[in-house]
């Protein structure tokens, strides 16, 4: 009678056993989807991040940003925040998707905004050529005739130049502060340091203010040293553009390398295990936004290259944590 109970108490627990192991699995693959769901969303906030930064500084250097931008930008974080919703739902699948299509839009969101600063430099270099060519051959006749009162420049425009040449020094000090964790010393040191590009800018601003303030104002003068500022404020432009490019090219080497030794680790495990006919398609589309990345331009599509290695290794760690919990 006791060899039966035991007997019976046997089956129930293996009966029970089995019932458990399904659900442990299901559980486990669903924690899985969960995470990976959860980590495109966090690259897809971090790309969010780096849209308003520079939404920032394109606002703070008083551009005018379209409202086509505007909506693109709103219809990434509504993108965004059906994602997160999905995987409140344990909707993975769809929170990936949505995630990714928010990457996507933030990505072309950041090219626009941009585009619009670019478009501003290039329309303050103009009027700097321009302005110049007009101040010097004044500037030489003064000197010629050694007589300032025959100065034909206005203090009055002369002072709303310096100003307008003052806000392009803030429009670069919010790029190096938008982007002062990625900046090495060097460059840093090259722009605003003490005897740095900016800071030498500054201070000829601030003699040519000086000089328009002498009774008569030095018009010359004035004009000589915001004609040296706005060489320098290019040469700011042109050095901050160089560090950024270096930079994000050292970057992209060092990550990609990381992602190919990553992958190939992983590739060896997935044929060691015998999981070829499992996983090959995945390898397969893994290798091909490394590899893409060769097909890039480093400096112009920095944001895209960063975006396919990311989602590469997310999809790396996804095959390593399926493998993983088939040999537990």
């Amino acid at each position: 009678m006791l060899r039966s109970k035991h007997l019976a108490g046997l089956i129930l627990a293996a009966m029970l056993i089995a019932t458990m192991v399904p659900f442990s699995t299901l559980v486990y693959a669903q924690n899985q989807e969960n995470e990976k769901a959860q980590k495109f969303i966090d690259m897809a906030k971090e790309a969010m991040g780096k849209v308003e930064e520079l939404k920032a500084i394109v606002e703070g250097s008083g551009i005018p940003i379209p409202e086509d931008t505007t909506n693109l930008y709103e219809d990434g974080k509504a993108k965004l925040n059906e994602a997160e919703l999905g995987v409140t739902n344990a909707d993975y699948d769809s929170a990936v998707e949505l995630a990714k299509e928010a990457m996507r839009i933030f990505r072309e969101v950041y090219g626009q905004l941009n585009a619009l600063l670019e478009g501003e430099e290039a329309e303050d270099e103009t009027e700097e050529e321009t302005g110049e060519e007009e101040e010097e051959p004044e500037a030489e006749a003064e000197t010629d005739e050694g007589d300032e009162t025959e100065e034909t420049e206005d203090p009055h425009t002369l002072m709303q130049a310096i100003e307008r040449a003052r806000q392009k020094i803030t429009k670069v000090n919010g790029i190096i502060d938008a982007n002062i964790h990625y900046l090495n010393e060097y460059a840093e040191e090259t722009l605003r340091g003490e005897d740095g590009l900016l800071s030498q800018a500054v201070a000829l601003l601030d003699e040519a203010e000086e000089a328009l303030g002498e009774e008569p104002p030095a018009v010359s003068t004035a004009a000589h040293n915001l004609g040296d500022a706005h060489k320098l404020i290019s040469q700011a432009f042109v050095a901050l553009k160089k560090a950024a490019g270096a930079l994000n090219t050292g970057r992209i080497n060092g990550f990609l390398t990381v992602i190919s030794k990553f992958y190939d680790r992983v590739a060896r495990w997935v044929e060691r295990e015998g999981c070829a006919e499992e996983f090959g398609g995945e390898l397969e589309v893994v290798w091909g936004l490394i590899d893409g990345v060769n097909d890039k331009d480093m400096e112009t599509e920095f944001d895209d290259i960063v975006a396919n290695l990311m989602e590469a290794r997310i999809r790396l760690e996804s095959i390593q944590n399926e493998i993983r919990g088939k040999s537990e």
